[in-house]
């Protein structure tokens, strides 16, 4: 038998493996009960389920009556024993709590009306009326009140069931926002000040569910000013409760606003602070409800106040991404000092604002007081923080440029109109940092196209005005020192041997070594340089001291820029030139050997070749940033890379017919090895077959087999490779030439930058010397700074006089402000207006308009052309799988011919 007298076939233990709820003691106020109404629904929908499906062979006679809802039989099981009702349990429920589960208030009245004890609990501490108020069954509610259950009774916790709040019936018709349940409850008086036991009281709770009903009848209570006051176990206010995160994200802002009004209009605290020194302006910064924020800053709210964490509401904001919230708090004025606050992560406002994706934060950021320039404690400018980790980067640092171009308000074609370029966004607003740190990141991140964005490419263009002269001078000195360079190396290692010199060496090589080496190796391979350098040491010694002047004055800008961040240096290939051009001459001219009688050089002869060519090469890149050489460096830049690819796609091809002919012609001696057969057949790619030298009699094999086979290996070598793979190299060059020649002027811009930046940053370093001249630091600290507003009057200018920003950015920069919406800026209708510079404004108007028509035409074309390629291959397609179906057919109607 179980405790209540009845048999089981099973052994005790029936009830629900129910564990203990746990809460997470970080989680809002407004969801701390959302579990618990979860496992109230379980037990319930378990007692029915087993009542049903018969799991538990016996079930007490009372409890399938009222699962059945048959109050006769119930009548008449109480008439035999009445202590059923207070002794009978199932599942840890007793009859009046399984009445309420059932919602039959026959059943439930029949039960009142034989005395059955109301405050009877279930396993979890609830009664009867804890268990309608969670229901929402308001007629149970009604009757079980009538019949004196109190709604401010606590939940008698039980020890063994952990971590549940222990609440009163109108607590939970509070938290449910039930206005109806709340009213009937409140006919009876119950001290609304009671606190649950996490110190909640029924506003916090009627403020967490957004119930305005409820929160408007408990301000008219005596108690109103007490439990506005009141704080829960976290510190949080009523405010803190009415904008919780996960409450304010299942309703309305409106809703959350209304709330929120009316209890500051009763005299809640909005300044105040909870545990973890949250104000409520902080929460609805976080909740990204921008309504609520100016409703509070509004009222005075202070958002200065940093939490716990040291964050501030500015971090609130950009963490949720609400730029609105974020420009309220701007616009006060009081939190400027906030823009570059650091919480105890490391984090600022303008950081959190990149990782919740928001570029408009961003974007209000940098126009209350923050820079692109400016960097955080590890070094990283906001500039590389959006290029790096905002999708939208590109959209943004375009609107920032585009907000800084502005035109007059008047006619296009009067002489008064300007064009004004802000350049504050480019240039840092500290003079001892790098001015151009947006163009050096711009054109590290790939980004190279915003250097023909009107505010910047006129940057460059009033930049590189200030600067070009020493750009001269540098190439100059760079073409002094490339003549010095190349005169050396030919003097040194082109010079042919004398035999004299020659045959002393050898001598002196056989005395001293074991080796024996022939007088023609040694001609062929050594050089002597006793007559030369040994001569002439004074000459050598003033050689070397050019060498490090000039050295010093090319070299020093390229290791400042390789220092600064050598992972971007090292992404360009032309840097790979630079070190090894400097690197290799430096070896060439300070080698001991050089000064040392009777010295043999057998490193320094192919380290001199490598150091002319890589050096002429570097040189050629210097001139890029001329413009008349720049469009054709750059072509040719780029089709190498082009050629290189195409080579390295069919270099095993080229290695299969090298390795082919070195078997076939042993005999040659360009064949003579792989290295020279490879070499032999890269030559006659261009067609330089030599085909006669090759099958001479004299040198062709006796087996007949061979000579065919290198005849016919000749022969499709020409047709592969000489034909097919050379022309096609040149289809490529060609068929890149179009876009390089619009790309050129976005590389001559980047060159250009680059060395805007190389000289800056050799300018701070050397500032930082202290011996260094201060009169030529300040002759060469000139062109780092410009005025940062400029303004342009195009009809000012005489045509023969050249405007300092090229018309056609110009242009570019009107049609940007037209887009901004400024039409009215280019064309504005005044009857006072001479009609012809109104009919040359609306001429300008319709050029612009014809100009871009026809870039889409164009584009349109494009697209066509390449519709119609796609097009005919998907027809060449059909038609092969129409033949193949034919034959298949054809085969088939053979094969049942054959049967």
């Amino acid at each position: 038998m179980d405790n209540y007298g009845y048999e089981r076939s099973e052994p005790p233990g029936m009830l629900p493996a129910v564990g203990p709820i746990r809460w997470d003691e970080s989680a809002p106020d407004e969801v701390d009960n959302a579990n618990e109404i979860d496992q109230d629904f379980q037990l319930g929908a378990s007692f029915l389920t087993l009542t049903q499906n018969n799991t538990i062979e016996v079930i007490q006679p009372i409890f399938k009556a009222i699962q059945a809802g048959d109050v006769k039989s119930l009548s008449q099981i109480v008439a035999v024993d009445v202590k059923v009702l207070n002794s009978s349990r199932c599942m840890g429920l007793a009859p009046i709590h399984a009445a309420v589960q059932t919602q039959n208030i026959g059943i439930l009245r029949e039960l009142l009306n034989n005395k059955v004890l109301i405050s009877t609990t279930d396993l979890f501490g609830y009664t009867a009326l804890h268990i309608a108020a969670r229901k929402g069954w308001h007629e149970g509610i009604n009757e079980l009140l009538e019949f004196g259950a109190s709604p401010g009774k606590m939940m008698e916790l039980s020890s063994t069931v952990k971590q549940i709040v222990g609440e009163s019936p109108l607590h939970i018709a509070g938290r449910r926002g039930d206005l109806q349940a709340v009213a009937l409850m409140l006919r009876k008086e119950p001290d609304i000040t009671v606190c649950d036991t996490r110190q909640c009281n029924l506003l916090h709770l009627a403020a967490s569910s957004h119930s305005l009903p409820i929160i408007t009848r408990l301000l008219q209570e005596k108690q109103c000013q007490q439990m506005l006051l009141d704080k829960n176990w976290k510190g949080n206010s009523v405010l803190h409760s009415a904008l919780g995160l996960k409450s304010v994200k299942e309703v309305k802002e409106s809703k959350v606003f209304d709330t929120v009004k009316s209890l500051i209009d009763a005299g809640a605290d909005i300044n105040a602070i909870n545990n973890n020194g949250e104000t409520p302006l902080y929460r609805a910064a976080l909740a990204h409800l921008p309504n609520i924020v100016g409703l509070l800053l509004r009222l005075n709210a202070d958002p200065t106040t940093l939490t716990t964490s040291n964050h501030s509401v500015l971090h609130a904001a950009c963490s949720a991404g609400s730029c609105e919230s974020l420009v309220h708090m701007l616009r006060t004025g009081t939190v400027s000092d906030y823009i570059s606050h650091i919480d105890n992560d490391g984090n600022e406002p303008f950081h959190l604002a990149v990782k919740s994706c928001s570029s408009s934060c961003c974007e209000a950021l940098l126009q209350n007081g923050d820079h692109l320039t400016k960097k955080d404690h590890q070094g990283n400018t906001r500039i590389s923080l959006i290029l790096k980790c905002l999708p939208t980067a590109t959209q943004l640092i375009s609107d920032i440029f585009d907000k800084h171009i502005s035109i007059s308000k008047i006619s296009r074609h009067d002489p008064d109109f300007q064009v004004t370029f802000d350049y504050s966004p480019i240039l840092s607003p500290n003079t001892n940092t790098l001015q151009c740190s947006v163009i050096s990141e711009l054109s590290s991140s790939k980004l190279e196209v915003f250097f023909k964005h009107p505010l910047v490419e006129s940057f460059l263009r009033k930049k590189w005005n200030c600067i070009c002269m020493i750009f001269y001078l540098y190439v100059a000195l760079c073409f002094l020192f490339l003549i010095i360079h190349t005169s050396f190396v030919l003097l040194t290692y082109g010079s042919p041997l004398k035999q004299n010199n020659s045959e002393q060496h050898l001598g002196q090589i056989q005395n001293s070594s074991n080796l024996n080496i022939t007088l023609d190796v040694v001609s062929t391979e050594l050089i002597c340089v006793d007559s030369i350098w040994c001569t002439y040491t004074t000459t050598l010694a003033c050689l070397r001291a050019v060498y490090i002047v000039l050295g010093i004055v090319i070299i020093v800008p390229e290791l400042l820029m390789a220092m600064t961040n050598v992972k971007k240096y090292m992404q360009f290939w032309e840097n790979y030139f630079k070190i090894v051009a400097y690197s290799t001459s430096m070896y060439v001219v300070f080698t001991q050997n050089l000064s040392s009688p009777s010295a043999i050089l057998t490193i320094e002869r192919p380290v001199a070749a490598v150091s002319a060519l890589f050096s002429w090469a570097v040189f050629m890149m210097q001139l890029g940033r001329f413009p008349a050489f720049g469009v054709y460096i750059l072509m040719f830049t780029h089709v190498a890379k082009s050629m290189v690819k195409m080579l390295l796609a069919f270099s095993s091809l080229i290695i299969g017919f090298a390795v082919s002919f070195q078997v076939l012609y042993r005999d040659q001696p360009w064949f003579g090895n792989f290295f020279y057969s490879f070499t032999k057949t890269l030559m006659m790619m261009i067609g330089e077959m030599n085909y006669i030298e090759i099958t001479r009699s004299e040198t062709r094999d006796t087996n007949n087999a061979i000579n065919i086979l290198g005849s016919i290996f000749l022969v499709l070598f020409l047709f592969y490779v000489t034909v097919l793979m050379t022309n096609l190299l040149i289809g490529v060059a060609v068929h890149d030439v179009p876009v390089l020649q619009r790309e050129s002027h976005i590389s001559h811009l980047s060159l250009r930058a680059s060395f805007l930046v190389a000289y800056e940053k050799t300018w701070l370093y050397f500032q930082n010397i202290s011996f260094f001249p201060k009169s030529v630091l300040n002759l060469f600290a000139r062109p780092c700074y410009i005025n940062p507003m400029k303004k342009v009057f195009p009809n000012k200018y005489p045509k023969n006089k050249r405007l300092t920003i090229l018309s056609e950015t110009i242009e570019e920069a009107i049609d940007i402000c037209s887009h901004q919406g400024n039409e009215d800026n280019i064309f504005i209708d005044n009857e006072d207006e001479d009609p012809l510079k109104s009919f040359k404004a609306f001429q300008f108007l319709y050029f612009r308009d014809k100009k871009a028509l026809n870039n889409n035409i164009k584009q349109m074309v494009n697209e066509s052309k390449q519709y119609s390629s796609i097009l005919e291959q998907m027809q060449l397609l059909h038609k092969k799988i129409d033949q193949q179906d034919y034959l298949i057919s054809n085969l088939i109607a053979s094969q049942r011919n054959n049967n």
